[in-house]
């Protein structure tokens, strides 16, 4: 259900929502508007949000990976767009996708190798090139994130790989 929320929004000088737009039936976090960011976040993501928010402020594009409380208690992962708004007082633009709930499982290195595959384009050998590891590194990564992600075959691990993006 929430792995194809997607959040659009504006946020002021404060980091605190403005303006949003939200499938509301697969939104983490009900009440958002008024609210700073920074209160929705993780502790561990909070660092990263200033620096990409600083950044946004200051006229460049952010991507980021950002861990969230949902409003159920439990931790949840998205990719966060930051960038300038041209609204004076909501002068950041944010977009965060909801990545699948088995993201949170996956160490850094698993991490990396699906972020490789989806900036290669689905390409492993590209991948494990990218990652300066051999292809049979590269495909123990993948088998053990589909034993961590309980993902049945190759099919199921590129749509896990697609729906991470």
């Amino acid at each position: 259900m929430w792995d194809q929320a997607e959040v659009v929004g504006l946020l002021d000088r404060d980091a605190r929502v403005t303006v949003v737009s939200r499938n509301e039936a697969e939104a983490p976090v009900s009440d958002v508007h008024g609210r700073a960011i920074v209160e929705m976040l993780a502790p561990a993501s909070i660092g990263e949000f200033h620096d990409a928010f600083q950044q946004a402020l200051g006229g460049t594009e952010v991507e980021t990976l950002l861990a969230g409380i949902a409003d159920d208690g439990h931790t949840f992962w998205g990719r966060v767009k930051l960038m300038p708004s041209p609204e004076a007082l909501s002068p950041v633009l944010f977009h965060m996708r909801r990545l699948p709930t088995m993201w949170g499982k996956l160490s850094e290195r698993e991490r990396d190798v699906v972020r490789a595959l989806n900036e290669t384009h689905m390409n492993a050998k590209r991948a494990a090139k990218q990652l300066k590891i051999s292809v049979n590194t590269f495909n123990s990564h993948r088998r053990s994130i589909c034993h961590k992600c309980v993902l049945h075959g190759v099919g199921d691990f590129w749509v896990f790989v697609q729906q991470s993006r």
